[in-house]
């Protein structure tokens, strides 16, 4: 519980009354399955992000309207738009 805790982690303790080599086998199995989730979803709202500054920038949108499509269309903070459009428009087109 202390590692799935430290983790951060929303796990099912029911499976905690195994032998202790199974509990931590699937613990981490756990762990791994939802940081690999995590990281799908970060990747996908990144490649989104950069798809619509990339495309807004070569349709000469205005960095307010970018700012607002990405806040629209991944359901961002403006703050959180800002960072995309911030690293994502220096990169060479």
């Amino acid at each position: 519980m202390a590692v799935a805790g430290a983790a951060n982690a929303s796990l099912d303790y029911n499976f905690l009354n195994k032998e202790e080599e199974d509990v931590m086998c699937t613990l981490f199995k756990k762990l791994a399955e939802e940081n690999k989730a995590e990281g799908l979803a970060k990747g996908l709202a990144e490649g989104l992000a950069e798809g619509i500054i990339e495309t807004g920038l070569e349709c000469g949108l205005s960095e307010k309207d970018i700012l607002g499509k990405l806040q629209k269309k991944l359901n961002l903070s403006l703050q959180e738009a800002k960072e995309y459009l911030k690293r994502f428009s220096r990169q060479p087109l």
